[in-house]
């Protein structure tokens, strides 16, 4: 029943092939399929929704090129977030060169599965909002996100230690903050 194409099972091979030919339609489709992903990778590591905007078209804009490094070891999915992740990151690091402040700064907001019981959700924003990028960075990737100290450690290109110690650090912040 080849009619009906939305049945059938998603085929992620086919996709990839189909960027590497550089294909419109298949770029259309990758930014339905992890647009939202890539905006909320960027949002929560730079804070920003104008920040995290730019961050999905980059990486889109550059899909095509990049995909071409795409080993195909490990998921598609966790590749293109790493690559957002490192956008993310090189936009933070621009925006400190450049001593940027703004008030749009604010981590991204907590949904009642993503906040600790017994702490108010805004509570916490606002807490997050004061910690260091470096810190607030390895906080989301390791709680919100569920990545591995090794893994925050390769994407962030830290040692595994680092990572340990900047989310000891965030925790202590944190827990300092929302019980004062």
């Amino acid at each position: 029943m080849a009619e009906h194409s939305s049945q059938q099972p998603f085929d992620e091979a086919d996709l990839i092939a189909r960027l590497r030919t550089r294909s419109p339609r298949a770029l259309e489709e990758a930014y339905d399929r992890y647009g939202p992903m890539v905006y909320e990778t960027a949002y929560r590591i730079t804070g920003c929704p104008a920040e995290a905007s730019d961050i999905v078209q980059e990486v889109f804009l550059r899909l095509t090129a990049s995909v071409q490094t795409f080993s195909g070891r490990g998921s598609f999915t966790g590749w293109l977030r790493k690559v957002a992740l490192r956008a993310a990151l090189m936009k933070c690091r621009a925006r400190r060169r450049r001593a940027e402040v703004s008030l749009e700064q604010a981590p991204l907001p907590f949904t009642r599965r993503h906040a600790p019981a017994g702490v108010e959700s805004i509570a916490l924003e606002q807490a997050l909002a004061t910690l260091s990028p470096s810190l607030r960075t390895v906080f989301q990737l390791k709680v919100v996100e569920g990545y591995s100290h090794d893994e925050i450690a390769q994407s962030l290109g830290i040692r595994r230690g680092t990572s340990e110690v900047r989310l000891h650090r965030a925790r202590q912040s944190l827990q300092q903050q929302l019980t004062a």
